[in-house]
């Protein structure tokens, strides 16, 4: 699991609840945390405040694997 997901489900928010904040597609957000799209950098920066709002550290890297 990557941390964004650990960070999305702690905060109980759906994919399309991050995906409409982020104002991207629903199957990009699942692509980024299943690990098979690499985010492009604008992509990086509108998840970054969005994780930030919810709790986010800022230092840990948002896409690396965490346990669950």
């Amino acid at each position: 699991m990557l941390l964004i997901e650990k960070l999305r489900t702690d905060s109980k928010l759906s994919q399309s609840e991050i995906a409409r904040r982020a104002v991207m597609h629903v199957s990009t957000v699942n692509s980024i945390e299943r690990g098979r799209l690499i985010p492009w950098p604008g992509q990086v920066e509108k998840l970054k405040g969005i994780m930030l709002a919810l709790g986010w550290d800022g230092v840990s890297d948002l896409f690396s694997e965490v346990s669950e």
